[in-house]
Parts: structure tokens; sequence; C-alpha cells
């Protein structure tokens, strides 16, 4: 009988504890959700000169991409962004350069290539830095092979390497 109000109380204090344990989690839980449905204003995540592909003013939806031309899931993820565009004629794609330094020694220098292909060619040089990512990747000094794409986009190659040094 003795045993029998030992399981009992085992159990019960358990139990008590699993649902306290649970109610704070929740807590937590519907903290952290409310934080996240916090907007963010819109520009602060499109500035007035940021890159915008696609339907820029009437646009039903954005795709704010924060990425890195030297990553390979950026590049990866590259196609499916731009078929993306393609099927949904009413949806922009805002590109923010989001160089991950430490990890990728040629990113910031590629996103430089792409400023540096201006406003006319930056979509340009964007997708033919992620198409060609594996070219120059690994390369010591890019900056030879990004002038080589902006001769191939039609650009000043002498300017072009003026643009990327500023």
């Amino acid at each position: 009988m003795q045993n029998l109000k030992l399981l009992f109380a085992v159990i019960g204090g358990t139990l008590l504890l699993i649902m306290g344990a649970s109610w704070l989690f929740s807590l937590q839980t519907q903290n952290a959700l409310e934080q996240a449905e916090q907007a963010v204003a819109e520009d602060k995540l499109v500035p007035v000169d940021a890159h915008v592909r696609g339907a820029s003013e009437s646009a039903q939806f954005t795709i704010v991409e924060f990425s890195d031309f030297q990553c390979p899931a950026c590049a990866a993820v590259h196609p499916a962004v731009k078929a993306l565009l393609a099927q949904y004629k009413n949806a922009r794609l805002v590109y923010r350069h989001f160089p991950l330094n430490s990890i990728h020694k040629n990113a910031s220098l590629a996103a430089k290539a792409s400023e540096a292909a201006g406003s006319e060619k930056f979509w340009a040089m964007h997708d033919r830095l992620f198409e060609t990512q594996d070219e120059w990747k690994d390369l010591a000094d890019p900056t030879d092979y990004f002038a080589g794409l902006a001769k191939e986009l039609g650009l000043d190659e002498a300017a072009f390497r003026e643009a990327i040094k500023s």
C-alpha cells in the first residue's frame, strides 16, 4: 500500500513538473513569435539605391536576398530565384550584399565587381558571378577574371578596373 502511494506521488510530481515546464516553454515561444511578427520598415530592407529585379512598383511581394557571390549555397539557389521571378511577374527581388569575408576571401571583391558594373549591367554581372563561381572562387586575386567578365558584358575594361578599386 505504501509503495502504491509512493508511485502515485512520483507520477503526480512528474506530471506537475512536465506541465510547469510546458507552460514556461509556451510563454517563451509566444514572446519569440510576438517579436518575430514585428514588421521591419521597408526603407531599411529596400534602400533607395537598392538593386531591384522584377516588378518594382507593382510588386505584390518582395524577396530581399542577403547574399554572397562566393557562397556555394547562394549560387545553388540562384537559378531557383530567377525561375521564381519568371513565374511570378508580380514579384520583385532586392539584392543586398552580405559577403562572408571570414570564409570567402573573394566575396568582397566580387561584390565590388558587381557594383563596378554599374546599374545598367549590375544584374548581368550578378548572374555571371554566380554562374562562374567555380572558376574564380579560389583565385588569389580574381580582379583580372572579373575584368574579363566586364569586357564580356560590353563594359570598358579600364573604367571597370578603376571602379573596382574605388
